[in-house]
Order: C-alpha cells, then structure tokens, then sequence
C-alpha cells in the first residue's frame, strides 16, 4: 500500500451512534438509526430487544427507530445514548481472526475503545428482524 492509500485509510470516518444496553456499551453507524424515541417498558408493544440476550435493565429506555439497506424497519430497545461521533476507522480494531465469522454472522463487526469504555460495533443491515423476534 502506498503512502497515500495509507493516508486514505487513516483519515476516513465514520459517524457512529454510541449507546448502552444490559451494561454493554455498542456503535452503531449513526445512518441505520432514523430516530430515537423514550418509552416505557409498560407501553411497548413492537419493541425488540438486541439479539444476543441482552435487555435494557431501565424501566425508562429509548428506543431506536432502526432502518436498513433492506427497507426493514424495527425498533430496538436501549438504556442510553451516549453519544454521536464521527470516529476515525482506523480507531475501531477488528475482532481476532478465530471469533470473527461468530461476531460477523451476530451483526458485531469490531470494537471501538472510547473514553474508557470498549464499544462494540453493531451494523444493523448484518441483523435481520427475523433474528430480532427469534431472541425474544
């Protein structure tokens, strides 16, 4: 790779939504998340909880209004937001090659190491909602 394509690759980004659920902190790209609503876990009724067993411990949570490259659209259940940030590429690190199809086929595709915190990294378009309703 040459001098410039290295340079490239450094200075690419991406705007991430970074958000928590269950105690684990995830990214999401910030595109995928077409709007965030606060509910109740009372007043619910096509909320879904992400797919790897993981709920929202608040009884107050937010929801993210979720649409992918499929034209699909759900609503995931969070605790928090933490924040929105445009986040250099090369700052997210990919998973060791021997876990990596596991994480993959689970729609994590790397960690991002932020403010003391590890963030793993979620594309929604890699979780279809059949696995959403499936993990409940």
């Amino acid at each position: 790779m040459n001098a410039n394509g290295l340079a490239e690759t450094q200075s690419r980004t991406i705007t991430l939504l970074l958000f928590s659920a269950g105690g684990i902190y995830f990214g999401a790209p910030a595109e995928q998340i077409s709007k965030t609503v606060k509910t109740t876990v009372q007043n619910v009724d096509t909320l879904r909880n992400l797919p790897w067993e993981i709920s929202p411990e608040k009884d107050e949570q937010v929801s993210l209004i979720v649409h992918t490259s499929d034209d699909e659209e759900f609503r995931v259940s969070i605790d928090d937001i933490e924040e929105i940030a445009a986040v250099g590429l090369n700052e997210i690190s990919p998973f060791p090659a021997f876990i990596e199809p596991f994480l993959l086929s689970k729609g994590i595709w790397g960690v991002l190491s932020r403010n003391g915190r590890l963030f793993f990294m979620v594309n929604f378009d890699r979780i279809s909602i059949n696995n959403l309703i499936a993990s409940q």
